[in-house]
């Protein structure tokens, strides 16, 4: 087990010696990571140890070697990018030391110190693992053409449209009789339901609420712009007039506790989720793209950032390339561009059209065990965000389903959701 000290302990002195960490620093240092690895090693082992025993044959038990064998190369390919990263260096030594597992690669194959397994943060492997138990494993292969030429494949699906995502430190969604809440306490007055204050309501939840900036209704706005479709008129109940940015509004509120399931390890800046900067892995979010966007045919919601701010955007076109990684024969290089619908910075009635778009670029790694195959695609057993995806990627992915019931966060609307559904509901 001493190879397994020997490479960490390097990365180490690395440190240590670029930020000028005495040797007496440095051994105290060493002495807590070694104990680190030394407590999670069993750990780690043992999770080795279910995997291998949850093999049925003798090939399947093959494949959890071979699988924890490659991930020694992931730790090696990450590394440059962990330490090159001022910000999350450490951490991502941490969640490198800290998930350390013995090796599993045969001594002939390569040298142990090189090929460490070092499996992903626990909770990110369980985040992995979900994706994959949920919608299946991850096949790939080259994307090619009719020629036989590796070119650009396309998921589309209809495109959500923009809206205001209203920031909790902006009130108009509620102040003043023209706000779109006051204009439906009107309505449910006019209809006989006297009690409503759903607008004062929500004054008083926000009085002396100090939120951060990028706080907000981001999650209502991109729910509700996939599930409904863009209000193109004004609408008038009850003699009470609602612009299109009104009706826009009503649908992010009515959205804003519609049930949802997230994928993805959100890192959030604390100790509970050091070391999981990658957030959701490229290989998770390629299975979930592939699966929803390209099979069941509807959007996906992604927070944009990996940092501790949420900024949801609904993803409804995915163009990707996938080449043969020129330094691994078992990895693969995807070139992604997500078509993204931008929130807008203030309620208006304008369309959305393709200035509302952003499509950012996405580069990733995945790596694959070629023994195992499916219809000519090779099982996925690893990935990494590699580049400026590294810093740039998705933070976390809501999977959406369609026909579930509009909910607020807000009971007193959710009594008259019936009444909202009636006049403003159109899918």
């Amino acid at each position: 087990m001493k190879n397994l000290f020997a490479f960490p302990l390097l990365l180490l002195w690395i440190f240590c010696s670029t930020f000028g960490i005495s040797y007496g620093g440095m051994e105290k240092f060493t002495s807590r990571a070694r104990s680190v690895i030394e407590s999670v090693e069993q750990q780690m082992a043992q999770n080795f140890k279910d995997e291998f025993a949850e093999a049925i044959t003798k090939e399947e038990q093959q494949g959890v070697v071979r699988k924890y064998a490659i991930l020694g190369d992931v730790f090696a390919a990450q590394r440059e990018s962990l330490w090159e990263s001022p910000q999350h260096g450490l951490g991502g030594l941490r969640e490198k030391t800290e998930a350390a597992a013995p090796a599993l690669a045969p001594a002939a194959d390569s040298d142990i110190a090189a090929r460490l397994t070092a499996s992903y943060h626990p909770k990110a492997l369980g985040a992995v693992k979900k994706v994959f138990a949920d919608f299946g494993d991850l096949y790939v292969n080259l994307t090619k053409d009719v020629q036989g030429e590796v070119s650009y494949q396309d998921f589309r699906v209809d495109r959500p449209w923009s809206g205001y995502w209203y920031p909790f430190y902006d009130r108009s969604l509620y102040e003043g009789d023209s706000s779109p809440l006051r204009k439906f306490d009107r309505v449910l007055a006019a209809l006989g339901f006297v009690d409503s204050n759903i607008a004062l309501s929500e004054q008083a939840k926000y009085s002396g609420f100090h939120p951060d900036s990028w706080e907000g209704f981001c999650d209502g706005w991109s729910i509700s712009s996939m599930l409904l479709k863009e209000p193109s008129d004004v609408l008038t109940v009850a003699e009470v007039k609602f612009s299109i940015a009104d009706q826009k509004a009503l649908a992010v509120f009515a959205h804003i506790g519609y049930p949802y399931t997230t994928y993805g390890l959100k890192y959030t800046g604390d100790a509970a989720s050091d070391g999981t900067f990658q957030d959701i892995y490229p290989e998770a979010f390629h299975r979930l793209v592939t699966k929803v966007l390209g099979e069941e045919k509807i959007p996906l919601i992604i927070d944009e950032t990996p940092g501790v701010q949420v900024w949801n955007k609904p993803i409804y076109r995915y163009r990707w390339k996938i080449e043969q990684d020129l330094q691994k024969d078992y990895a693969f290089v995807v070139t992604a561009y997500p078509w993204l619908v931008k929130e807008r910075w203030q309620a208006n009635d304008i369309p959305t059209s393709m200035n509302d778009v952003i499509a950012p670029l996405y580069r990733y790694r995945l790596f694959v065990d070629k023994k195992i195959q499916r219809d000519g695609l090779y099982k996925v057993v690893a990935g990494e965000w590699i580049e400026d995806s590294f810093e740039n990627h998705p933070g976390s992915v809501k999977y959406v389903k369609i026909g579930q019931q509009p909910r607020s966060a807000n009971e007193i609307f959710n009594k008259y959701i019936e009444v909202y559904k009636k006049y403003f509901y159109r899918p």
